[in-house]
């Protein structure tokens, strides 16, 4: 077991050897003959426990070698305690079977009971726990299911930082690149400052450079590959969501948003996303997962992901920046860079980072933000502060980002209202159909009448109409009426009014309110 074993460990009566692991029992009790049984011709040792800091959950590491090299596996206790359970470790190439299941089980459980194993804190996730950062934190270790390695794994420094930060500095001029960069930059900010979940969007026609900036934005941290920690939006939302909670405060990469366009638009995955907290869902065993996340969502896409009938606390969640001038110009070069060179300014940013009173920096920041939702403004804070951080430890001789220069990407309350959007829809629509009013005695369709300064319309086609749009009535009544829009009876949104002889319900507007 040279090389697993990095201190002594009591195993008698076992032996554990480079060919695996033996007991002698006996063999004839008339004769007092022994044998020597295999329990696995794996050699394998346990070597720590692994005490999650969210759920308490137990793991052991078992450390063995195969095929000449050195292996780790982690485990829930409950694994290896039982023969039914423990035979799951020959697909990770330990050597057992429903016959030696049983042996291996007694085995582990000796040497747990007859040592003290060091007991170590670990996470499932990716990013802060408490004051430390995986996986910059040697004092904490990742506990996360073997499919989870491969993204855990792209978390690493590759070739040179020098050739990534030269380079990345020339591009970064570009605004629409640097705002990309600032997201990325924030999102491990964001469970520091109290902050929420937010959805960075980079859309535009093909070919202006989107999917490369959102590549140079994730060699911040890793591999910026698709697969490591860039992903083609061609996924589930389950999928998205263990994703996005396994990587908790690093951000989550989405490239070609439009491959998962619903008939509800994108409104359903941007507020699923940014609640931070995916559906508990019931594992094989009876227990609940569930995932929480406190990071950034940085999608590209060849169009906007909220339109003029989205929820208002869509668009609230929601930065919109359009690439259609162009991110970044020689593409090809910057990929091979960013390809061959990256993880280096990660550590170096949250590093730096845990020196900053991260929540005093952001009120000052919140303090220059105006005219915009209190949510559109934490995002631009969040924005402004990442690319402060990265600018004082990384890219030194830059001005910096103010409010005045993205202020342009940021909506107001207006533009955030549902009521107010809907407004406006109904305005022009009504202009559009001037014809259809005070015509009950001609043929075709009649919407309403116009008395004086109010345009009267009948209840049942305007509700229909905004509905169509993806409006709802009852969602924007009361706005309406607040404002003057709309005249309200008593407590009624509605009024009979007479028309050709009849008396329909009827909405009355003040269009010129």
């Amino acid at each position: 077991m040279r090389g697993i074993r990095s201190f002594d460990l009591i195993t008698y009566p076992w032996s554990v050897t480079t060919d695996g692991v033996f007991i002698d029992k006996l063999a004839d009790k008339r004769t007092g003959e022994m044998k020597t049984v295999t329990v696995t011709a794996t050699p394998i040792l346990p070597t720590r426990i692994m005490v999650n800091a969210d759920t308490g959950i137990h793991k052991i590491e078992l450390s063995f070698r195969k095929y000449n090299t050195r292996r780790t596996i982690i485990q829930e206790l409950e694994t290896i305690a039982n023969k039914g359970k423990i035979v799951s470790l020959a697909n990770l190439g330990v050597n057992v079977t429903t016959k030696t299941a049983g042996e291996l089980v007694d085995f582990l459980d000796h040497v747990q009971q007859k040592n003290i194993l060091p007991e170590v804190t670990s996470v499932s996730h990716l990013g802060w726990v408490e004051n430390k950062f995986l996986p910059y934190d040697d004092d904490v270790v990742f506990d996360g299911e073997s499919s989870d390695r491969k993204l855990f794994n792209s978390i690493k420094a590759h070739g040179g930082e020098t050739a990534w930060l030269e380079h990345v500095s020339k591009i970064r001029k570009n605004k629409a690149l640097r705002m990309t960069m600032a997201a990325s930059f924030a999102s491990p900010l964001i469970e520091k400052c109290g902050a929420l979940p937010f959805v960075f969007h980079l859309w535009g026609t093909t070919g202006g450079g989107k999917t490369v900036a959102l590549k140079v934005a994730m060699s911040i941290w890793g591999k910026p590959e698709l697969g490591d920690l860039v992903y083609t939006m061609n996924m589930t939302d389950n999928a998205m969501m263990n994703t996005a909670g396994l990587l908790y405060s690093l951000p989550f990469a989405g490239d070609e948003l439009q491959l998962v366009k619903s008939q509800y638009g994108y409104d359903r995955l941007i507020m699923r996303v940014t609640e931070g907290i995916d559906r508990g869902r019931m594992k094989y065993d009876a227990k609940v997962a569930q995932r929480t996340w406190k990071n950034a969502f940085i999608f590209t896409g060849e169009e906007p992901c909220t339109n003029y009938n989205s929820g208002g606390g869509t668009k609230n969640r929601v930065v919109e920046v359009n690439a259609d001038g162009g991110v970044v110009e020689n593409g090809g070069e910057t990929i091979s860079i960013v390809s061959e060179n990256y993880g280096y300014a990660g550590k170096t940013f949250i590093d730096y980072a845990k020196t900053q009173n991260l929540r005093a920096r952001y009120g000052e920041i919140r303090r220059t933000v105006s005219d915009v939702t209190d949510k559109q403004a934490v995002a631009a804070t969040m924005v402004l502060l990442g690319d402060a951080i990265a600018r004082e430890c990384l890219f030194t001789d830059e001005k910096p980002l103010t409010w005045e220069d993205i202020s342009e990407y940021f909506l107001n309350s207006e533009d955030v209202s549902t009521a107010e959007r809907a407004k406006e829809y109904i305005v022009g629509w009504l202009a559009q159909n001037q014809n259809k009013f005070d015509n009950y005695n001609d043929v075709g369709a009649c919407f309403g009448i116009e008395r004086d300064d109010s345009t009267f319309v009948l209840a049942h086609v305007l509700i229909q109409e905004l509905a169509e749009q993806g409006f709802s009535f009852d969602a924007v009544k009361r706005e309406w009426a607040e404002s003057g829009f709309l005249v309200k009876y008593r407590d009624s949104y509605k009024v009979k009014k007479q028309m050709g002889g009849k008396a329909p319900y009827c909405v009355e507007l003040k269009l010129r309110n």
